[in-house]
C-alpha cells in the first residue's frame, strides 16, 4: 500500500515560493498575453502538497494549486499539479522526472471555455528543467507535514510532565505549553486546537542549519465566527541534535476575513508595539530544548517518517498519556 503524507500549503512554503517564483512564470506569462481572467490562488485552503513513498523507494512530491477567478469551485476550477521525485534519502533530486499536469474540475455552466483555458494552459505553460532543479533546490522541502498522532502524544507527554512539575512547586522545570495557559487565554475567548487538521509541521533548510516549525490553529470558540490565528513555534539546529535558538509568534492565517478583528486578536499577544512578544508568551530555548526530548531521534529527518516514527513512539512509553486536551 502506498504511503501518502497530505497536508496544507505552509506559510513558510508559501514565502518560499515568493522567493522563487521561476516555476510558475510561465503560468503568469499566459495569464498576461492571453489576457485570462485566473489567478494562481496560492492561498486557497484547498492547495496542498502530497508526499508519496513510491515502489521503488523514491520520494515523490506534488504541489497542487488552484487557477480560478474566485474562491468557488462548484463555478469551474483548473488545477495545476507540479511533481517532483527524489531519492529515498530525499537529497538527489531526479532531473528528468519533473511534470506539469493542469485539469479542469469540469464544474461550471461555460464548460468550452474552462476547456479552452486549460488545454492553453497545457500547451504554453510549460516549465524548463532548470527551473524545476532550481526550485526543488530552494523551495520543495519545505513542503509541510501533517501533525500524527506521534506529535500529539509527545505534546501529551510534555503537559504531563509539566503538570508534575508544578504539582511538586519545581521551580526550575521549564515548560514548553505553560505560556499558552496564562496571560490572555484566560481573558478571551480564544483556543489552540492541537487536533486541528490544518496543523502542520515544516522543516526549512538554511545552509548546514535548518529549522523546524510547528503551526498551531487559533480560533475563537465561537463557532460562527470565520477565520483564525496560528501560533508557530520555531527551533533552530546547527550540526547538533539539539535546537540552539527558539521562537514563539502569533500571525493572522492567510484566507482570514479582512478586517481589525483578528489583527486585533494578535495584537493581545503582543506589547504596545504590535512587534514585540509579549514576556508571558515567549518561548525559552530550555522549554524548546526540553520539549523536544519527548520525540525519538529522528523525527524530524529530511524523509518523511510515515509509520516509522509513529512505531517508535508508540513503544516508548506504555501507559500512553492521553492527547486529548484544550488551553483555554
Amino acid at each position: 500500500m502506498t504511503e501518502v503524507l497530505k497536508s496544507r500549503i505552509s506559510d513558510e512554503l508559501l514565502s518560499l515560493i515568493g522567493e522563487n517564483l521561476g516555476l510558475y512564470q510561465s503560468l503568469l506569462d499566459v495569464r498576461k498575453k492571453h489576457d485570462l481572467e485566473l489567478g494562481l490562488m496560492l492561498t486557497d485552503p484547498n492547495a496542498r502538497s502530497e508526499t508519496r513513498r513510491l515502489d521503488n523507494g523514491d520520494l515523490e512530491v506534488l504541489l497542487t494549486f488552484p487557477l480560478d477567478n474566485n474562491y468557488d469551485r462548484e463555478d469551474g476550477r483548473i488545477w495545476v499539479i507540479d511533481r517532483f521525485v527524489f531519492d529515498g534519502k530525499d537529497k538527489t533530486f531526479r532531473k528528468f522526472t519533473y511534470q506539469r499536469d493542469v485539469e479542469y474540475n469540469n464544474l461550471g455552466a461555460n464548460k468550452v471555455q474552462w476547456r479552452q483555458w486549460r488545454d492553453l494552459l497545457r500547451k504554453e505553460a510549460t516549465v524548463s528543467n532548470e527551473a524545476a532543479i532550481e526550485f526543488a533546490k530552494n523551495a520543495i522541502h519545505s513542503y509541510s507535514r501533517p501533525v500524527l498522532t506521534p506529535h500529539l502524544k509527545a505534546l501529551a507527554k510534555a503537559h504531563q510532565a509539566e503538570t508534575q512539575a508544578a504539582e511538586k512547586g519545581d521551580e526550575n522545570y521549564s515548560a514548553y505549553l505553560a505560556p499558552l495557559h496564562v496571560g490572555v487565554w484566560e481573558k478571551s475567548n480564544l483556543q489552540v486546537k492541537f487536533s486541528d487538521p490544518r496543523n502542520h509541521i515544516t522543516r526549512v533548510e538554511r545552509d548546514k542549519a535548518y529549522d523546524i516549525i510547528f503551526s498551531y490553529v487559533v480560533e475563537d470558540n465561537d463557532p460562527e465566527t470565520q477565520g483564525h490565528l496560528w501560533v508557530q513555534d520555531k527551533f533552530t539546529y546547527f550540526e547538533s541534535d539539539v535546537p540552539i535558538h527558539s521562537s514563539r509568534k502569533i500571525t493572522v492565517a492567510h484566507g482570514s476575513p479582512q478586517n481589525e478583528g483578528w489583527e486585533a486578536a494578535r495584537r493581545l499577544f503582543y506589547g504596545p508595539d504590535g512587534k514585540t512578544l509579549s514576556s508571558d508568551m515567549v518561548l525559552p530555548i530550555a522549554a524548546a530544548q526540553k520539549y523536544m526530548t519527548f520525540f525519538p531521534k529522528g523525527a524530524f529527518e529530511k524523509t518523511p517518517d510515515f509509520s516509522e516514527i509513529a512505531n517508535k513512539v508508540a513503544s516508548q512509553q506504555s501507559p500512553e498519556p492521553k492527547v486529548e486536551m484544550t488551553l483555554a
